[in-house]
């Protein structure tokens, strides 16, 4: 069941409560990208991409959200 709306809640919490995890930035980033709120995905990954700048995944969420945003 997609629940998008509940997940983004509990996603933007653990951000709250832990601002500096990048994990937390990266999942609320997917789950906001799945909802077609790409501005909001986008932000929350380039925050997990500035909090680990190594991270390929982020990288890659990065690309896949921008080329979502030029359709």
């Amino acid at each position: 069941m997609k629940h998008y709306e509940e997940a983004a809640e509990a996603k933007r919490k653990a951000v709250e409560l832990e601002p500096g995890n990048a994990e937390y930035h990266d999942s609320l980033s997917i789950t906001l990208h799945r909802m077609g709120r790409y501005e909001e995905a986008l932000k929350e990954t380039e925050k997990a991409i500035e909090l680990d700048p190594q991270n390929a995944n982020y990288k890659e969420s990065l690309d896949r959200t921008l080329q979502e945003m030029e359709k």
